[in-house]
């Protein structure tokens, strides 16, 4: 689409580099992460395939209609993919993301006190990786579930870390 710093956009990156964690480990991506990463920080309702508890707390998603109104669609990712996104396909709870991203806050450490991730490999996964680029409009590929996303139109929107 376009040279590497020339604009920003989302790609299909981190589905490359869970494939790269698959082959390093050995392990499917949701194991490896069960593991390593959702375990240790306490992260008990992420997981790729739903659980039949976690089924019952699944919220729907909707789609918008010809009119404009929303309505619950049936939809779920498949429970048995070719293979685990690592850029998408997560299912979990509010609660977990937190927990997630308090790691970041903590400089790799969780609040369960667990270090996960190196200070040094906390702070760089929040540095600057787009330089001066702005974000730009998301424009959306599937009109019928999403809108194009502007959020803060006028706004120039770029990175900000304040610490």
């Amino acid at each position: 689409m376009f040279e590497p710093g020339e604009k920003w956009d989302y790609g299909i990156n981190i589905d490359w580099v869970g494939k790269a964690v698959e082959r390093a480990s050995g392990q499917k991506l949701g194991d490896y992460l069960a593991e390593h990463l959702f375990a240790p920080i306490g992260m008990v309702d992420t997981a790729f395939k739903l659980t039949p508890q976690h089924r019952t707390r699944l919220t729907s998603m909707h789609a918008r209609g010809a009119d404009g109104s929303l309505a619950p669609i049936d939809f779920e990712l498949p429970q048995e993919p070719e293979f685990q996104m690592g850029g998408g396909g997560l299912y979990g709870t509010a609660a977990d993301y937190l927990a997630f991203q308090r790691i970041f806050l903590n400089e790799g450490r969780a609040d369960n006190g667990r270090q996960v991730l190196k200070p040094e490999t906390a702070r760089q996964m929040a540095a600057n990786a787009m330089g001066d680029l702005d974000v730009r409009r998301l424009v959306t590929v599937i009109p019928a579930y999403s809108n194009d996303a502007e959020f803060f139109p006028g706004m120039k929107k770029k990175w900000v870390w304040a610490s």
